[in-house]
């Protein structure tokens, strides 16, 4: 999506000079940029969704999970969203086991 771009390659001139020069920007492209975004393809999605996201991830910022989880339910999709104070992207730290553990009962639970 057009974020991604603004986001990982706001440092790397080069790569964003030919993205840009390619696609264009969000404003001159909207149609490529919008169907570049997982959230124009919510209304596909038929099974419950499991979003995990700590709450200092720098990698992906906690305010797109909120937006998507916000999109998704407004798609009337089944949605169970939990925060993982303070953890960050990977969940490598004391939430990786209970992320883990309630990743599973989510899974037994809607498709086992």
């Amino acid at each position: 999506s057009w974020e991604n771009v603004q986001k990982w390659m706001a440092n790397d001139p080069v790569v964003r000079k030919y993205v840009i020069g390619k696609y264009g920007t969000a404003e001159e492209n909207p149609k490529f940029w919008n169907g570049m975004s997982s959230i124009s393809y919510f209304n596909r999605i038929t099974e419950p969704v499991l979003v995990e996201h700590g709450t200092s991830d720098t990698t992906c910022p906690i305010k797109w999970a909120d937006r998507a989880v916000t999109k998704l339910r407004a798609n009337g999709k089944e949605v169970t969203y939990s925060k993982r104070s303070g953890a960050g992207h990977t969940f490598y730290d004391s939430t990786f086991n209970s992320a883990m553990a309630k990743t599973v009962k989510f899974m037994k639970r809607n498709f086992d």
